[in-house]
């Protein structure tokens, strides 16, 4: 088809909704769609303004690149949206609101635009987030949104102004900047670098730092019953924690939002070391004996099935030495010494159970405690 035919037919299209009909803010707004619609098939904004007319109360502007195959454009009208398709493809959004006008009635619109990235699971390697949501804000009212491409990247195309960037993701904490300044004809860059929260999956856990909460939210998490202390905790999230001295880790939940669980593992899919469901008020706190060079995994879930929003933190108590030996069998004419792997060692304060391990395959045992008389 050429572009006259397609121009014609854009231009029959739009009247054929009853635009013809009409006259003034409905006559401008579907005027902004008949844009859109041209732009679409012809890629050219002249011949759509021509095929069209102007606005006498300021000439209409869909301030557009090449649209290629848009998730969504931003149209400045008065406040309105509406929903197109272009050849097959999947419905994308059009915003639009009013746009002020410089000298002579140009256009004083800019560009935003960035991109956005997850820092992954040790907060040192970037990279793309797709799909994340970005939303523009002004004045406290949501002006656009879009999500983020393959590359992690985002535009929008805005009337000159100071705005508010909000940007959500999956299993990624929140952000958020005030003052973002746009100016006419010029392109403003913001980017994001979003931290990990606790991951669906053990095996690619989120590293935890002492002194750093960490925060997030199980409603989307999946998972199964491995704990010791609770019941249909099912829907959980991990994290992985290495201790950068012997000592006492304390991992907390105080201060979330829904009564929560909390173990640590030795491994995925390994032993539980310990487990609780209520120590503060319905959240939850663990206090585990810990070695350095060895990792440890953190699950965060909520009791009978229980979701909402966490922090945990983590410390290290130093102040603790380490106890350790072996533990032998001396045979069957006690001259005959072998490692008794598997035996329990118990540890009591003050005639207390403190803690207790089994003795490994070499019949090696280790304790951290606080300093004392047990």
């Amino acid at each position: 088809m050429s572009k006259a035919s397609e121009r014609v037919v854009c231009e029959q299209g739009i009247l054929a909704t009853g635009g013809e009909n009409m006259s003034g803010q409905a006559l401008r707004s579907f005027k902004v769609l008949g844009i859109v619609c041209c732009i679409l098939l012809m890629g050219e904004r002249a011949l759509c303004s021509d095929a069209l007319g102007s606005s006498r109360e300021g000439d209409l502007s869909s301030n557009t690149k090449d649209m290629g195959n848009p998730a969504s454009i931003l149209v400045h009208d008065t406040g309105h949206s509406a929903s197109m398709s272009r050849g097959g493809q999947p419905p994308f959004t059009i915003s639009y609101f009013h746009e002020s006008l410089g000298s002579g009635g140009k256009s004083v619109a800019g560009t935003l635009q960035g991109t956005v990235v997850g820092l992954g699971f040790d907060d040192a390697h970037p990279e793309s987030l797709a799909g994340a949501t970005v939303d523009v804000l002004q004045e406290g009212a949501l002006i656009g949104s879009t999500t983020t491409d393959r590359s992690g990247a985002y535009s929008f195309f805005l009337a000159s102004g100071v705005y508010r960037l909000q940007v959500a993701a999956i299993w990624h904490g929140p952000a958020t900047v005030d003052g973002v300044v746009v100016l006419g004809e010029t392109t403003t860059v913001q980017d994001f670098a979003l931290l990990r929260t606790g991951w669906d999956d053990c095996a690619e856990a989120t590293q935890l730092w002492e002194g750093y909460p960490r925060s997030g939210s199980t409603a989307a998490a999946t998972g199964s019953d491995v704990t010791s202390c609770a019941t249909n905790d099912t829907q959980d999230v991990w994290f992985r924690y290495t201790p950068a001295s012997d000592g006492f880790a304390i991992f907390d939940l105080c201060g979330s939002t829904f009564d929560t669980t909390l173990a640590v593992f030795d491994a995925c899919d390994g032993a539980e070391l310990a487990c609780n469901d209520d120590f503060c008020n319905e959240q939850s706190q663990v206090t585990v004996p810990v070695f350095v060079g060895s990792t440890y995994f953190v699950r965060v879930a909520g009791y009978n099935g229980a979701t909402g929003d966490y922090t945990l933190f983590a410390g290290l108590s130093t102040y603790a030495g380490r106890l350790q030996g072996t533990v032998m069998g001396l045979g069957f004419d006690d001259m005959h010494p072998e490692s008794l792997a598997g035996a329990s060692v118990e540890v009591l304060l003050g005639g207390a159970l403190i803690t207790s391990v089994p003795a490994e395959g070499s019949g090696f045992y280790r304790f951290v405690l606080g300093a004392g008389r047990l």
